[in-house]
């Protein structure tokens, strides 16, 4: 059965997905971010806005949780980035009444692909390879932003994003945090209905802009509203890659295209894995209970 087919008759986007109390998420992410931002000694948020869904999403809610004069928001256009994406940021930054700072790219990313050249590879960089660095000029503007505010860098990657590792590693994928992380991103187009944000901010297709005309959906070859039932159906109803395929139509290629992307970006949702030599090492063993803040002790 083809996707179409299967949309049509209702097996992609299951209520039990999809249907949420989405006031009710505003709250708890709201609280959330306040009280972690809080809890790290910080003063506030910075968040990279590109006129997309995911940014926007972010924005709304750290302006909810820390007040618009805590948060930050940060255009970070190249040559790719479209008028109507800077037009849209813009328009969310002002609908929510945040301050903004543009820092464009390509003169970054250029000198830095002029000082490594070929650099002992023995081939020119790609559109991906060039793309991970903008991404990575980004997240570097970010971080050195929040050091010289006292900020946190608040992530804008999606439940679906983080799944399938389509995100780049420290890139967009080197944030402090990530109040959307656990949403998928046909949840967080629901989100946006709550936030009241610009319908063509969410209703626009997805794209990290990483090089002209890239769309997400064109790239894995699929829509979200496919990968996600399937992503839903896998972690959250733990059904088996055939039972999903029969019980929402979803082709059995694209079953085992998703499976893959999701096996084999688990290296960039882990921590650096380190050597255990004693008995008790920072990762799985141990980590700082940051809830309890600096005061809290151990």
């Amino acid at each position: 059965m083809t996707q179409d087919k299967a949309a049509a008759q209702g097996r992609l986007l299951p209520a039990e997905m999809i249907e949420l109390d989405y006031a009710r998420i505003v709250e708890t992410i709201k609280s959330w971010i306040a009280d972690y931002v809080g809890k790290a000694g910080k003063k506030g948020a910075i968040v990279g806005l590109s006129g997309g869904l995911d940014s926007a999403v972010v924005a709304a809610l750290c302006a909810r949780a820390l007040g618009k004069d805590s948060v930050t928001c940060v255009l970070m256009p190249t040559h790719v980035t479209s008028k109507e994406d800077i037009s849209d940021a813009r328009e969310v930054a002002k609908l929510l009444g945040i301050r903004t700072f543009d820092v464009p790219i390509d003169p970054i990313v250029s000198s830095f692909e002029s000082a490594i050249a070929l650099a002992g590879t023995g081939r020119e960089r790609g559109p991906l390879e060039r793309g991970n660095i903008s991404a990575r000029a980004r997240m570097t503007i970010l971080h050195d932003i929040a050091a010289r505010t006292d900020s946190l860098v608040v992530g804008t990657g999606d439940k679906s994003e983080i799944c399938i590792g389509y995100f780049t590693k420290y890139g967009d994928g080197g944030t402090d945090l990530l109040p959307i992380g656990d949403l998928y991103k046909t949840q967080v187009r629901r989100l946006a209905k709550e936030l009241a944000l610009p319908p063509r901010v969410y209703t626009k297709p997805s794209s990290p802009n990483l090089w002209p005309n890239q769309t997400a959906e064109e790239e894995f070859g699929m829509s979200y509203e496919l990968v996600d039932t399937f992503l839903w159906a896998f972690f959250e109803k733990q059904l088996s890659e055939a039972r999903i395929t029969e019980a929402y139509g979803i082709p059995a290629d694209s079953a085992r295209k998703i499976v893959r992307m999701v096996a084999t970006s688990q290296h960039k949702k882990n921590p650096p894995v380190t050597v255990k030599i004693s008995s008790r090492s920072f990762g799985s063993d141990w980590r700082y209970p940051t809830q309890m803040g600096y005061e809290g002790g151990i």
